[in-house]
């Protein structure tokens, strides 16, 4: 690259001389041609190999021994590196004079260890400055532990498969002041039995992208949701027991916002939408929805994309061709048998083949 840009100056004044309006035109496509190549092209062919090659668990032990990866003096060193095991970890740095476990990605797994829930003293032998992704899993009886509170690098944080009987919030919360760098909580398969988590409700990090529940037996949803979540990514209730949300769950600042899977058979509080209110992402995937309300909110109230797939719908509302801004996609629902291919609405996707060109969301 170097070398054509230092020689097709040369080259286009020695062809193109005898025509001055011509050489400048080529000269001037020609530089910005290679300053493209150079400052785009090339970049994104380096990046793309480590993007494709992504790893989560790589990334967050990266993030925190990056400083280690160099010694800058003999002390450094010396102090710097030496392996240390606790049960569950899945990646550590390697400290030398701590008495901790520097554990960067943990898995506390009940079952295993044979107890209801963790409790502090199993946290207080892990280096809070160190652990960054952290797990609970296959406990019957989980009470979130308020040495959570410590863990200020924490990126992710899972639950899977527990009975959670306290998590009030305050002492044991997700929250802005103690998980500054928390980006993604995912709840699966958990049991709820006093209803959705108080601490998930005090004030959130803005560092967090994502919330998402999958599998779970929550019935209902708070109304305030709107008031104490700030906006995000994804936000997520998926495979759960709700038969109706609140209509401010729509109002909700986020760009995917996931209702797939629950045994919701129709949905009014879409007619209870804000004016001037756009939903980039709205998914209804795989309820058993037999009919859409006649009216979305006020005429300019929009949602991007909005995903039907595999529900009970027969008809689609005019407001989905007017409203639906990009795509209704419908593949797997009563609606595409009934429809005619070529008097389908624009927007609307009913095949695999459809919703690949349409860049949309196929179910394995």
């Amino acid at each position: 690259m170097l070398l054509i840009n230092c020689w097709s100056i040369l080259a286009v004044q020695h062809f193109l001389g005898s025509k001055p309006a011509l050489e400048r035109v080529v000269a001037i496509s020609a530089d910005a041609a290679i300053s493209i190549a150079m400052c785009v092209i090339v970049p994104c062919m380096l990046v793309a190999p480590y993007a494709n090659a992504m790893d989560t668990v790589f990334i967050t032990r990266l993030m925190l021994e990056f400083q280690l990866t160099f010694a800058s003096g003999l002390t450094d060193f010396a102090s710097e590196s030496h392996l240390t095991f606790i049960e569950g970890c899945r990646a550590f740095t390697r400290p030398w004079f701590t008495g901790r476990s520097s554990c960067v990605s943990l898995v506390i797994n009940c079952h295993a260890r044979d107890i209801e829930s963790p409790d502090d003293g199993l946290l207080d032998a892990i280096d809070e400055t160190a652990l960054a992704t952290l797990t609970f899993t296959h406990c019957p009886g989980l009470n979130i532990p308020p040495a959570i509170q410590r863990f200020s690098n924490l990126m992710v944080f899972h639950i899977y498969n527990s009975t959670i009987t306290e998590w009030s919030g305050d002492a044991n919360s997700i929250s802005a002041t103690a998980h500054p760098r928390l980006f993604v909580t995912a709840v699966a398969r958990p049991h709820f039995p006093l209803g959705f988590p108080a601490g998930l409700l005090q004030p959130l990090p803005d560092s967090l992208l994502s919330i998402q529940f999958c599998v779970t037996d929550v019935t209902s949803l708070p109304d305030d949701l709107p008031a104490r979540w700030h906006p995000m990514a994804v936000v997520a209730f998926e495979y759960g027991e709700l038969t109706e949300i609140p209509a401010s769950l729509l109002s909700l600042q986020v760009f995917t916002l996931s209702l797939k899977g629950n045994r919701i058979e129709t949905i009014p509080q879409l007619m209870e939408m804000a004016p001037d209110l756009e939903v980039p992402e709205l998914s209804l995937t795989e309820n058993p929805l037999k009919e859409l309300p006649d009216k979305l909110g006020a005429p300019t109230t929009f949602i991007d994309r909005l995903d039907l797939q595999g529900t009970n719908l027969t008809t689609l509302p005019a407001w989905t061709q007017t409203q639906v801004r990009k795509t209704n996609y419908m593949r797997g629902t009563p609606y595409c048998a009934t429809v005619a291919t070529e008097l389908l609405p624009a927007n609307s996707k009913v095949s695999d083949l459809a919703l690949m060109a349409a860049g949309g969301f196929i179910p394995m």
